[in-house]
């Protein structure tokens, strides 16, 4: 089954309570079309924290049967703490279902998914990264601590992730002139040969380029890139879903986690 704007969504509590995959994965494609769709991220960016409790509202407005408006707020729940981690919208809400959802099995995983997450809200530790220079030398993230680091993993086969450089190119010029600011690139290239010919080429991109294997889709909880991480100066997260370099705010984020 899939699903599309216009299309007819089949509401079927049975399926449901079957967890029948297909049909999860419809409903995840509902969402996109007659909730996420609707949203203009773009012109919500300086609010995007409050993004999760927009889409549930719009959720509770329908008029979905009850154990599929039920399903939904979840599955949204579950959209938001994948992309944003443990935010206080997002845990807001999480608390707000935890009871009135309590029996349903996609509560429980969401509930492990929080246990995990919760390592990486602001404040917490972050987990190192080890990778890999183009020399081949080893490389800690541990080695910067007492500046302030910029994380962005990505890969030269992500569209998105190349569309981004430019912007950040521009805002690692901004900061060429602070010591206490690290741009860490973290590629997730399978193809060695191709990042170390995209690294290299005019002029590289600014800042300590590394390698990294997909361990750190795990140990970060990404589900796609480009992934953007702010780190302060005490080796903690500020920001687990920072900025995007085109989105005009990270440079002012950058400053406020600089500034402690």
């Amino acid at each position: 089954m899939q699903y599309s704007a216009g299309d007819e969504f089949i509401f079927d509590s049975t399926l449901l309570e079957l967890q029948m995959f297909h049909y999860s994965m419809q409903s995840d494609l509902f969402l996109e079309a007659e909730i996420y769709s609707l949203i203009n991220f773009d012109s919500l960016s300086n609010i995007k924290e409050k993004l999760p409790v927009v889409a549930a509202n719009m959720i509770e407005l329908k008029s979905y049967p009850s154990k599929i408006r039920e399903f939904l707020l979840l599955k949204n729940l579950n959209y938001w703490v994948d992309f944003q981690g443990v935010t206080g919208e997002v845990d807001s809400l999480y608390t707000s279902y935890k009871e009135g959802f309590s029996d349903s099995d996609l509560m429980g995983l969401l509930a492990e998914k929080f246990q995990s997450l919760n390592l990486l809200k602001p404040g917490m530790e972050a987990p190192n990264i080890e990778g890999t220079l183009a020399d081949g030398s080893p490389f800690s993230l541990e080695e910067l601590w007492g500046k302030t680091v910029f994380v962005d993993v990505w890969a030269t086969w992500c569209a998105l992730c190349r569309r981004e450089l430019p912007y950040l190119e521009k805002i690692k010029d901004e900061f060429a002139n602070q010591d206490n600011i690290v741009f860490l690139n973290v590629s997730v290239d399978n193809n060695m040969d191709a990042w170390e010919q995209f690294i290299g080429k005019d002029g590289g991109l600014q800042g300590i380029n590394i390698n990294k294997d997909g361990s750190i889709y795990r140990q970060y909880n990404i589900v796609g890139v480009p992934k953007y991480i702010l780190i302060d100066r005490d080796g903690k997260i500020f920001s687990y879903d920072a900025e995007r370099p085109s989105s005009g705010n990270l440079s002012d984020q950058i400053r406020r986690c600089v500034e402690g």
